[in-house]
């Protein structure tokens, strides 16, 4: 680079290109993990499984209370055309007043029903929704690097996912470097990967520089990615 302190060579290690995590959705329950760490896996090969038992019953549940909901709003609905009839009917000024008040609870009574209805209509399709995900596949090809059935978390307290694979048809090189080296490079710069026992090399580019989490040495972390496998 032609300054003092400064050079066009750094050290790093060859990685995977990516690494992918599964999470579990906390509201339902796991039915059977299919794979482990070490397997190989394909895109649409399925992860793991959810328990369906305890939505079914939810979903059943769901459903019953919209049935009553519904018989509920048409029996509102005949109260209030009686109310109505009889409101036609009758000359008597007090009695007159009674049944505007109750045709005014009886729309009242009916607008909350109808909210009632819409949202237990979600509740049954969010249901539906589920059932129908019933198996989670992987989106990569890769290797299962991880299963953590029992949770867990790392060494930052944050939750461990469920299964992490690692991708796999190409690699990435990450290495550090100090403030003045890394002020000099930037994500897109051509880059050639050389081999510590061989002549051999690879193309690659910086894919990443990475400022906000630096190592304790003061370095800097950098990406280089290589489409090379």
């Amino acid at each position: 680079l032609g300054s003092a302190g400064m050079t066009d060579r750094f050290a790093g290690v060859v990685s995977a290109l990516g690494e992918t995590n599964i999470k579990k959705d906390d509201s339902m329950t796991i039915g059977e993990i299919k794979v482990k760490a070490g397997d190989a896996v394909n895109v649409g090969d399925v992860l793991f499984t959810y328990d369906m038992s305890q939505l079914e019953i939810d979903l059943e549940d769901a459903q019953l209370s919209l049935e009553e909901l519904k018989s509920q709003l048409e029996t509102q609905q005949d109260e209030k055309k009686q109310a109505e009839d009889a409101l036609d009917e009758t000359t008597d000024d007090t009695e007159r007043r009674r049944l505007l008040l109750d045709i005014r609870n009886y729309n009242n009574e009916m607008q909350k029903t109808n909210r009632s209805i819409a949202e237990k209509n979600r509740d049954i399709e969010k249901l539906q929704k589920n059932m129908q995900n019933s198996s989670v596949k992987a989106e990569v090809a890769g290797e299962v690097k991880s299963v953590n059935a029992n949770g867990g978390t790392d060494n930052n307290n944050n939750p461990l996912p469920l299964i992490s694979i690692v991708q796999t048809g190409g690699y990435r090189v990450k290495g550090y470097v100090n403030e003045n080296n890394a002020s000099v490079l930037s994500e897109g710069i051509s880059v050639i990967i050389r081999s510590r026992v061989s002549d051999q090399t690879w193309q690659g580019t910086i894919s990443s520089i990475d400022w906000n989490n630096p190592a304790q040495s003061g370095s800097n972390y950098y990406d280089s990615g290589s489409s090379g496998s």
